[in-house]
């Protein structure tokens, strides 16, 4: 197992906010569980981490590409308009997009991702498939920075 955080909490909310008893905790009690120190903003960083880690770890990636682009403009708005009191995008149904209008934004990027690597997202999606012997790695063809 990886964690990957920075401790960023600490710094905008003071020792109440720290977060490295919980990294102790979860190197203590989880085998084999590695910390990564990085900033989640940074995109560039944790996407190439992830790539890293399953090549290191013998898993041949079919995609790696951002993910629910789509929904990315409404989410820099919510957070920079201080519409998450929470630190979600979208705290309640109230301020939510309805389930049927965000089955549709996820139908309509699952079609795109089918045709090409997305640029921007709130999220990253890797699908990757543990490497046997004769399965070569599709690192090389994977999708390109």
């Amino acid at each position: 197992m990886h964690g990957l955080d920075n401790n960023l909490r600490a710094y905008f909310f003071g020792p109440q906010g720290d977060t490295r008893w919980n990294q102790k905790r979860l190197a203590e009690s989880i085998p084999g569980f590695e910390h990564h120190e990085l900033d989640i903003r940074n995109r560039e960083g944790v996407s190439e981490l992830l790539r890293r880690l399953l090549l290191e770890n013998g898993f041949a990636i079919r995609w790696l590409t951002y993910w629910t682009t789509l929904l990315f403009p409404l989410a820099v708005l919510a957070r920079t308009l201080g519409g998450s009191v929470t630190g979600r995008d979208f705290d309640s149904a109230a301020n939510s997009l309805t389930p049927r209008l965000f089955r549709q934004i996820m139908a309509l990027e699952l079609s795109l991702l089918r045709r090409t690597s997305l640029p921007i997202g709130v999220a990253l999606l890797a699908a990757a498939r543990k490497s046997y012997g004769g399965i070569r790695s599709l690192a090389k063809t994977s999708l390109s920075k």
